[in-house]
């Protein structure tokens, strides 16, 4: 184990045992989206959800005839898709990975079928203490839509508001904008751009130790964010995935924790293990 997952497993195995010891109702949310052809980016490909077998047809395989049936389904899917989780190689800079590798050596280990580096099953189930930062209690709802920049004004005014004290070492902070109210109406609109953190913001989140973000949005960070600069597009992604090695939760329903006035619950969240996969669909569950 290198020095980095070292360092990493330890602070994870203090971080669960202290947001354990903290006391919860046990009310429990379910923060993801359904899985579906219009819940994913459209550059990434279709959601193809189709029957492998029928009860009928299926019967007849395990020798159940008419009587006992048995279905079976698949899916192709971009990983992208619904609520999931950026893993760090999902991206580079100048060729090169969050841990320094190529990412041409990350692509020849995963045609020889050793997976590429850095993907979701190189990534631990969290299980930590979150803190929703309700943007609307910032800015006005109306003022969130694509390209509106969450400052560290924004997130400090919210957390004076939502009486959040600090945010939490180790664990995560997951942004409420209501943007996701377009999710299922207004797919166009919904990808269209995004209110999200911007550079200021992130570097906050970076300086306090949180390990996983997340927000109610396709992308994360702000979109459009004006003219590319030096650093190329999704400078936000490039901090936290690149530079900092730290997981971007996507397209979260955040809605019910923002009308229940929830600020901090007990996260929990588990990639699937799909070996150097960029991304991975996930089920967060937050609990109260």
């Amino acid at each position: 184990m290198d020095d980095y997952r070292l360092v990493v497993e330890t602070g994870r195995a203090e971080r669960v045992r202290e947001a354990l010891s903290l006391q919860w109702s046990g009310h429990v949310y379910d923060l993801s989206f359904d899985i579906a052809n219009h819940s994913r980016w459209p550059g990434h490909g279709p959601v193809v959800h189709s029957v492998s077998l029928t009860h009928r047809q299926g019967g007849h395989v395990i020798g159940g005839g008419d009587r006992v049936g048995m279905m079976t389904d698949r899916i192709d899917m971009p990983l992208h898709a619904g609520t999931h989780v950026d893993a760090p190689n999902h991206f580079s800079i100048d060729g090169l990975l969050a841990d320094g590798r190529s990412v041409l050596d990350s692509e020849l280990a995963f045609a020889r079928g050793k997976g590429h580096f850095l993907g979701s099953d190189s990534l631990a189930a969290f299980v930590g203490v979150g803190v929703l930062i309700d943007v609307t209690k910032a800015k006005p709802l109306d003022e969130l839509g694509p390209g509106a920049e969450i400052t560290r004004a924004h997130i400090l005014a919210a957390m004076e508001r939502q009486e959040i004290e600090a945010l939490p070492r180790g664990g995560a902070v997951v942004f409420h904008t209501g943007w996701s109210r377009h999710f299922r109406p207004d797919r166009r609109l919904y990808f269209s751009g995004e209110p999200g953190p911007g550079m200021d913001a992130v570097r906050l989140l970076v300086d306090s130790g949180v390990t996983l973000v997340g927000a109610d949005n396709h992308a994360f960070e702000v979109w459009p964010t004006g003219p590319v600069g030096d650093d190329g597009p999704y400078p936000v992604h490039q901090e936290l995935l690149v530079k900092n090695r730290i997981p971007i939760l996507e397209n979260l329903n955040t809605s019910e924790l923002a009308d229940q006035g929830v600020g901090r619950f007990l996260l929990v969240v588990s990639p699937l293990r799909v070996r150097g996969a960029s991304g991975s669909p996930v089920t967060p569950i937050a609990i109260v």
